[in-house]
């Protein structure tokens, strides 16, 4: 008997291929590199892929704020105001109460930590079921998310993510990240908790700064653990297989 195994597709050319048809469903996927190396443009390709399906979609504007966020994603072709009045797209802003508060309807105004984020993100699950219960969900980062708690809390807030949006039926999570963001306990901590992981990195030895990434782990997949390089194009990554 043949498992069928529900996924979705990441609309990056050749990943879905190396994955066998997207990410799996009902797991966080973790996406581990510095910045310039393009984890926001898969998200957006992540995200601008499920929108296409007519998919809820949230992002969780964690190092940038949600007009930035907007802007990057517009750049490579998401119809961002449309989505946003069909209440297909929801941006959640956890980034703006730093540098002097928001507008937006779904930001965080307190601290980072679970008395805090709980409640908001409900608020968020809650409009996306009333549209979709096929949904997408964006963390961008989740370092950054967990640097701002305790060990106990993170573990507290991983917990209730998981069982609140990720295994939740239909539901795809692409958590972004960079491990120097934590101390080395929490992040294993959350190394151990997601289901996937797709590391970035510039190449080694390469003068002309090229890309690469691998798939180290990925549920109901085989890993692909050589170095893979891509480019990034105006339509988005590409991958060199």
């Amino acid at each position: 008997m043949v498992l069928f195994i529900e996924r979705a597709r990441t609309g990056v050319i050749g990943l879905d291929e190396l994955l066998g048809g997207g990410f799996p469903k009902s797991v966080s996927i973790f996406l581990e590199g510095t910045r310039g190396l393009g984890k926001g443009i898969l998200a957006s390709q992540f995200l601008k892929e499920g929108l296409k399906n007519g998919e809820s979609c949230a992002y969780i504007c964690v190092d940038d704020s949600p007009p930035l966020i907007r802007m990057k994603m517009e750049h490579f072709g998401v119809d961002v105001k449309q989505n946003e009045e069909e209440q297909l797209l929801i941006f959640v802003d956890c980034f703006s109460r730093q540098v002097g508060g928001t507008q937006e309807e779904y930001s965080l105004t307190g601290s980072i930590g679970f008395e805090t984020l709980a409640p908001l993100l409900t608020r968020v699950k809650d409009k996306l079921d009333e549209k979709n219960t096929v949904q997408r969900t964006v963390i961008d980062t989740a370092t950054s998310l967990f640097a701002q708690m305790d060990g106990q809390e993170m573990m507290h807030c991983l917990n209730w993510l998981k069982e609140r949006f990720v295994k939740a039926p239909h539901h795809s999570s692409l958590w972004l990240g960079h491990k120097t963001t934590l101390k080395k306990s929490i992040y294993s901590i959350l190394l151990d908790s997601v289901g996937g992981i797709i590391e970035m990195r510039f190449k080694e030895a390469s003068q002309e700064a090229e890309k690469e990434l691998r798939i180290t782990s990925m549920p109901f997949t085989t890993p692909t653990p050589r170095w893979i390089g891509y480019i990034i194009t105006d339509t988005g990554i590409l991958l060199q297989l």
